[in-house]
């Protein structure tokens, strides 16, 4: 519900600020008073573009601001996904600056105009003489079925069963995607795999090849070394290790007479047993080490194959080359995982398709029994404002797949005249016979339905007598569950109204200003009266006035 309204420096409106009600408000004024204005200003809180040529002085910038009670609209969502504060009251304000760039606040949050404008559409619905309306719009027509035949459960149900489909769809078909990248790259991955499969590396393989190379090419003087290490060990009789011996031999004579000789004496022993083990070690590698140019030729072509590995795959060492080795590994077993992760969705989908037509069907069959008695409630109400040769025909489609709305095109066909063929309201119906249909559709589901605040902008253009008398308590009885504001040049709509406020220009300053002022009960009357008669107006139009506001 818009609770208060303000505008500073819009066109001819110098400074305004209004505070509205539940219930019906009627706006009244003469032609040009800025009546219109009013609905431009809200527009711009409700995310239309604007330009400095709307600004009063050009000096200073515009500021629109509103304030609304959402405490009975499902706005969580949307202040969730757009990271904005969900404050009550819920507060808009637009500002036009002189250099014609304009600024969008929810709640102090600066926003872009395309959440503003999301968010206006829960807020607001303009019903305006020349504006496009909802009613174009399939989902509105298919809406209005649904709550009307108070089907709503039935349509979410069909709705979640869609979106289940359709995003188990895109999951089937990035599925097949991935299978198909897959299965091309097979053959490549299989063949690079295998490669290196046979090669079959061994971590920390390059450092012993290296070193394997290094000592099978210097064989001969590796083997010339140890031979001399080993004759000098063991053959030299003035060798380390026979040397150690005589002097060991030597302190064991002498031992009995000196106790503290027999450490030393020990550890020239510990001496010979090291000695012996690194001489019997160096002949053990001698032993492994031969000349064998064969050998050696094997060496060097299994070291230039992994070079190749390394070089053809970026890679630096053989850790990498493993890694590469298992993430081949891993994605040629992706591929069975693909195969059948794409077996699996595929079933789904049909099993959700199947789910969704079935529920499609059973939706189209409740939206067509309630079309017939949407159907004669409406002509009866576009009756009661004046058309009483309208004709309404709900057309249903068949569609070869299930859409977001079921399986069946919903056109509401429509025509006001006498032996006029319906066709789309989009071609055939006028402004004010729109708005008429739309608040005709309003009311038929108000109880069933959170509406936004509905603005009617001179709905009773061309209407009077009996006819205005069935607009104004469609409007009223609208207006008991919900806002509802009046732009009306209608005398009987305007005695309807629970708030009364008059547009009027303002010519005491230096330029002409609009203003507007809520009228008190005896102002209404006033006014009321001018509406039937013209100003002043007579005593017999200032009687009229007030039995319709008594009536």
């Amino acid at each position: 519900m818009l609770k208060e309204l303000t505008i500073r420096n819009y066109t001819i409106i110098e400074e305004l600020h209004l505070g509205f009600s539940q219930g019906l408000s009627i706006i009244t004024g003469e032609t040009g008073a800025g009546k219109s204005i009013l609905l431009g200003a809200l527009n711009l809180i409700l995310g239309e573009r604007a330009d400095s040529s709307v600004l009063l002085d050009a000096s200073k910038k515009c500021i629109i601001e509103g304030q609304f009670d959402t405490d009975t609209l499902a706005l969580h969502d949307f202040f969730k996904v757009h990271d904005l504060d969900n404050e009550s009251p819920l507060i808009i304000r637009r500002e036009i600056l002189p250099s014609g760039k304009s600024r969008a606040f929810i709640n102090d949050t600066p926003v872009t105009l395309a959440p503003l404008k999301t968010l206006g559409t829960h807020l607001v619905e303009m019903h305006r003489q020349m504006d496009s309306t909802t009613l174009y719009d399939a989902a509105y027509q298919a809406h209005f079925l649904d709550r009307m035949g108070k089907q709503m459960n039935l349509a979410h149900e069909y709705d979640t069963l869609y979106n289940a489909y359709k995003a188990t769809v895109q999951q089937w078909k990035k599925s097949q995607e991935n299978l198909h990248n897959a299965i091309k790259e097979k053959s490549f991955l299989e063949f690079q795999l295998d490669e290196i499969q046979v090669f079959h590396p061994v971590e920390g393989e390059e450092e012993t090849l290296l070193q394997q190379i290094s000592s099978m090419e210097h064989a001969r003087e590796i083997l010339e070394v140890i031979q001399k290490i080993s004759f000098d060990a063991n053959e030299n009789e003035t060798g380390p290790l026979a040397q150690l011996r005589n002097h060991y031999k030597w302190l064991m004579d002498i031992s009995p007479y000196l106790s503290d000789i027999v450490p030393l004496q020990d550890r020239i022993n510990s001496c010979i047993i090291e000695l012996e083990d690194i001489y019997a070690q160096l002949n053990h590698f001698g032993t492994d080490i031969q000349e064998d140019p064969q050998a050696l030729q094997q060496l060097h072509e299994r070291y230039d194959q992994l070079q190749n590995l390394f070089r053809k795959h970026n890679i630096q060492n053989i850790s990498s080359l493993l890694a590469l080795q298992k993430e081949m590994s891993d994605k040629l077993s992706d591929i069975s995982f693909h195969t059948e992760e794409n077996k699996r969705l595929e079933q789904e989908v049909q099993h959700l398709h199947n789910k969704t037509l079935q529920k499609a069907v059973e939706l189209t069959k409740a939206r067509k029994k309630t079309a017939k008695t949407a159907v004669l409630k409406l002509l009866e109400n576009l009756r009661l404002l004046g058309m009483p040769e309208a004709k309404i025909v709900f057309e249903f489609t068949h569609l070869e797949e299930p859409g977001p709305l079921g399986d069946e095109k919903i056109d509401l066909l429509f025509s006001a005249n006498k032996g006029m063929q319906p066709g789309s309201v989009k071609d055939i119906a006028s402004g004010g016979e729109l708005s008429r249909l739309n608040l005709c559709i309003k009311s038929m589901i108000a109880d069933t339905a959170a509406l936004p605040t509905l603005v009617f902008d001179e709905i009773d253009t061309g209407i009077s007598g009996a006819v205005a008398v069935n607009l104004a308590q469609m409007l009223r009885t609208l207006s008991q569950g919900h806002q509802v504001i009046s732009i009306t040049h209608s005398p009987i709509v305007a005695a309807a109204g629970d708030t009364h406020f008059k547009v009027f220009k303002d010519h005491s300053g230096n330029t002409t200003t609009s203003a507007i002022l809520q009228l008190s009960p005896e102002e209404r009357v006033k006014e009321i009266a001018t509406m039937i008669s013209g100003y002043p107006p007579t005593n017999t139009a200032i009687k009229n006035a007030e039995e319709l506001l008594n009536a």
